[in-house]
């Protein structure tokens, strides 16, 4: 047995385990946790707005990459080579090719064939049409005439008529070989023709048989050089003509004295019996050119296209996308479209999820309304498609287009928000931007300093002068941005000057286009997303404002409090960070429900009756209570925004009415009914307020009214009083639904003192002409008053 059995009181292994066992049941189960958080509605449906930014910013960004291109002007900042091996044709190369065979094509001289057939026939008809007669007088008179017969030639040429019907073959082979000669060796051509067969070193005729179409499978016979004959129109180029035909007939085989009857018979009719065939030699050329294979130029993997700082040509262009075209062809390219693919998911999807965590932990008002969430990633979305899209289709005005898309989320972000978010928003946007349009490192930093430096000016937009100077700065600060390439690299000249210029121009541009453009755009900014600017609430702090002449002539004691306050607790709002310039709105018109019976409230009798005297407490509740529903009605009915109503609704939250109370509880009880009353029915309906700056002035309202009834309010009674009206409103939970910490309240009281004291300053009581007489003067003796 074990010593802990023997000892009684002392707990035994038995119920050490059962304890443990309890402990183990107690304890949260995380997994069901996690299942339960994640089948909410605002998770489920910030899940499904995130998949869709993430699905369409990847596609936007896909698009962006591939329909990007090099274009004419750009300036390179990282070098470009190629990735395969590769060969394309030489255009240029190739068309010298060709034009060189076009130029060595030949000169085509095609036969006129009908008159070199009407000849044919003449002569070889000849032997037969004078075989019959017997002298020279039976013979046709135009036959004699054409021939330049005589009777011994009549003798001769009758030797060669046909036998028995048949003609004389020798006859007939000399007459074809004449012809031949007269298109084939030693053609009749014109002058004009004779020049271009004089000054054409290659030169062919046509074949025995019909050319195909346009000269295709010709095959030529080249013609002989210098061994034409001219056809001119003097006697003298007939002489000429008429002796080269006579050689002709010998060299074909005519017989001496037969040669000057078929010379003759061309002479009666000369005609060139050649031409130059201009269709056809075109015809010819073409079809040599198109036999001349693509010229190919060779490209071998890891040549350079393009350096740092080159700004790309048209030729550069044409071989950067031949390289492009050749590497999209081979396997990896495949492969490396889906990796891009992937990591571009993986990259918006960071950035989605970056954007919703950032949101969860500093802006749990945007994470947990799925709405705003998604307003966040639309209005991000829609900057950055503009911004791409113009980048794309128009690359010179990329960074006009990108800069002044983040110029609009950075503006927009912190007049909604803040400008932690806007500039974490822009920051986010610039990535993907830079990776869809493949900005260089330096045009990122430069974005991102112009962006932060609009963000920086965006404190407070009191005034329209506000948004021109954050304009202006920002301009300048973005000019100076994209200037520092050409301050780092002097050598920057030329084309990469200019390019350089036009982008300080656009940065300058850019800023003060949409600072322009979102200034005369806040008042629908304001209207579409529900907020208020520091532009709307300089506008209303103007005393000219109709609700507020109104309280000046109908309740000015509640006017000269409210501007009281307004001043105290914009120094102690202004202490912590806080929007100053809302609380003092706020505290402006807090109390313009009084308005409607100013009478009935202490600072506005100016001595006089008290109203409340002839009332039930009961019924000075209503009164006093109701002046927080008809100021919501007056602010809502003049418009106010809904963050002025805020101070309005929550300047008194769920506190007491003191005075009514007791004096609801004393009436009761001299009735003898003391638990008649209860206390939540003289409270205030609330809400409490959910801000610092609404916090700030349920504190000013109370301490400065409480101030007002201190008989001496010494700088020691104030800052009693005001330490322990803050206690009480903390102990009386009306802080607990605003941000407000300790050591702010701390501070905000510090202020609130400081602010007090100065306004109930103590004063020295100076000596009049009855002390110095020794007469006794009440005011010389008396204790410093408050002022």
């Amino acid at each position: 047995m074990s010593s802990n059995s023997a000892r009684p009181g002392k707990p035994g292994k038995a119920s050490s385990t059962l304890r443990r066992q309890e402990l183990r049941r107690r304890l949260p189960r995380t997994t069901g946790e996690f299942w339960v958080r994640l089948r909410k509605p605002q998770v489920v449906y910030g899940l499904i707005t995130s998949t869709v930014f993430v699905v369409m910013l990847t596609s936007l960004i896909a698009w962006a990459q591939g329909a990007r291109r090099p274009y004419v002007g750009e300036l390179i900042d990282q070098p470009i080579v190629n990735l395969v091996d590769f060969e394309v044709e030489d255009d240029q190369a190739t068309e010298r090719a060709r034009t060189a065979a076009r130029q060595a094509a030949p000169l085509i001289f095609a036969p006129r064939r009908a008159y070199l057939d009407r000849m044919q026939a003449a002569l070889e008809g000849l032997p037969a049409a004078v075989a019959e007669s017997k002298s020279i007088a039976d013979v046709n008179e135009a036959l004699v005439t054409e021939f330049g017969l005589t009777q011994d030639a009549l003798s001769i040429v009758q030797e060669y008529a046909p036998e028995n019907g048949e003609s004389d073959t020798k006859w007939n082979n000399w007459t074809k070989t004449f012809i031949t000669y007269l298109w084939r060796k030693n053609p009749i051509l014109s002058s004009e023709d004779s020049q271009a067969f004089k000054t054409t070193l290659n030169r062919a005729t046509l074949p025995d048989l019909a050319p195909t179409d346009e000269g295709e499978g010709m095959v030529f016979d080249p013609m002989p050089l210098d061994d034409e004959v001219e056809l001119g129109e003097s006697e003298e180029s007939r002489a000429d003509v008429k002796h080269e035909l006579e050689m002709l007939a010998r060299r074909a085989g005519f017989p001496r004295d037969v040669t000057p009857v078929v010379v003759q018979r061309l002479m009666d009719s000369l005609q060139a019996t050649a031409f130059v065939d201009r269709k056809l030699t075109s015809a010819v050329a073409d079809a040599d050119a198109r036999k001349v294979e693509p010229m190919k130029v060779e490209h071998a993997r890891g040549e350079v296209l393009a350096l740092p700082g080159d700004v790309l040509t048209p030729e550069q262009i044409v071989r950067i996308e031949e390289s492009d075209s050749a590497y999209a062809q081979t396997s990896n390219a495949m492969i490396q479209r889906y990796l891009t693919l992937f990591g571009i998911f993986g990259v918006t999807a960071g950035i989605c999820t970056l954007l919703a965590a950032y949101s969860a932990v500093f802006y749990p008002l945007i994470a947990k309304n799925p709405l705003r969430f998604a307003t966040v990633l639309g209005v991000v979305l829609l900057a950055t498609s503009c911004a791409i899209v113009v980048g794309v289709k128009l690359p010179s005005l990329t960074v006009l287009a990108s800069l002044s898309a983040n110029l609009v989320v950075v503006i927009l972000f912190a007049l909604t928000y803040d400008r932690r978010i806007a500039l974490f928003a822009a920051i986010m946007q610039i990535i993907i931007i830079a990776i869809a349009l493949g900005l260089d490192a330096t045009m990122v930093a430069a974005e991102l300093i112009t962006c932060a430096m609009m963000a920086s000016m965006l404190d407070e937009i009191r005034n329209r002068r506000a948004m021109i100077r954050a304009s202006t700065i920002t301009a300048l600060v973005g000019g100076s941005m994209f200037a520092l390439p050409m301050i780092v690299d002097l050598a920057v000249s030329g084309d990469a000057f200019r390019i350089l210029l036009i982008n300080i121009g656009s940065a300058v541009a850019s800023a003060y286009l949409v600072g322009f453009v979102m200034l005369g755009a806040l008042p629908s900014i304001e209207r579409i997303f529900k907020l208020t600017t520091g532009l709307t609430l300089s506008e209303l702090r103007d005393p000219r404002h109709p609700l507020l002449r109104q309280m000046q002539q109908k309740a000015p004691g509640t006017y000269n409090h409210s501007l009281q306050i307004a001043n105290i607790a914009e120094e102690a709002a202004e202490s912590i960070g806080a929007d100053g310039l809302l609380v003092y709105v706020g505290a402006l018109y807090h109390d313009i429900g009084k308005i409607d019976k100013p009478e009935y409230f202490i600072e506005n009798q100016a001595g006089g009756p008290n109203k409340h005297d002839k009332l039930s407490p009961a019924m000075s509740l209503l009164v006093i209570t109701g002046h927080v529903k008809d100021g919501i009605e007056l602010a809502r009915e003049y418009g106010l925004p809904r963050v002025v109503l805020h101070f309005i609704e929550s300047h008194h939250g769920t506190t007491l009415v003191e005075y009514f109370f007791h004096a609801a509880r004393n009436k009761a009880a001299e009735e003898g009914q003391e638990n008649a009353v209860e206390e939540f029915e003289f409270r205030y309906p609330g809400p409490k307020p959910r801000t610092r700056e609404a916090a700030i002035l349920m504190l000013c309202d109370c301490v400065e009214s409480a101030a007002r009834a201190l008989g001496e309010p010494n700088p020691g009674r104030i800052e009693t009083l005001v330490r322990t009206l803050g206690r009480k409103r903390l102990e009386d939970g009306q802080f607990d639904e605003c941000p407000l910490s300790f050591r702010e309240l701390k501070t905000v009281e510090d202020s609130i003192i400081k602010s007090l004291c100065a306004i109930y300053h103590g004063r020295i009581a100076y000596p009049t002409k009855q002390a110095e007489d020794g007469a006794e003067d009440p005011a010389a003796t008396a204790k410093p008053v408050s002022a």
